[in-house]
């Protein structure tokens, strides 16, 4: 499983758009304290393994993605960086063999009272051929 998260994060860290539109970077579970905006997490949702003929696995793992920005505008381009690099994405994990990884949900909404938080849930489900 760590394989996997740490392709993730390999693929956000190859790709120069969604780096410049993430200056405060991406995060596993939860950015450090004073992050700088337009910043984004991931999280292990769930996973589970998925049993085929002659006991071969699939890894079926859902991943979430939260993206914090100061405007709507900087949430919007963030966004779109990252479904450009993660949808229908076949995502490299060593000793895994990468079938797909599908946006399933997303949602933008806004936190806070008066200092406004805009930010982005995007959902994926990806599946993993094992070895």
């Amino acid at each position: 499983m760590q394989n996997i998260l740490t392709g993730i994060y390999a693929a956000y860290n190859a790709d120069t758009d969604l780096k410049a539109a993430l200056p405060g970077e991406l995060h596993f579970e939860q950015a450090p304290p004073n992050t700088s905006m337009t910043y984004a997490v991931y999280n292990l949702i769930n996973a589970r393994p998925e049993y085929i003929l002659n006991a071969e696995r699939d890894e079926v793992v859902y991943i979430q993605f939260d993206i914090y920005a100061a405007t709507s505008a900087l949430r919007l381009a963030a966004y779109e960086k990252l479904t450009a690099v993660y949808d229908d994405a076949r995502i490299s994990a060593t000793g895994y063999t990468p079938l797909i990884l599908e946006r399933k949900n997303q949602q933008l909404v806004r936190d806070g009272q008066q200092d406004e938080i805009f930010r982005a849930v995007i959902d994926y489900q990806g599946i993993w051929k094992r070895g």
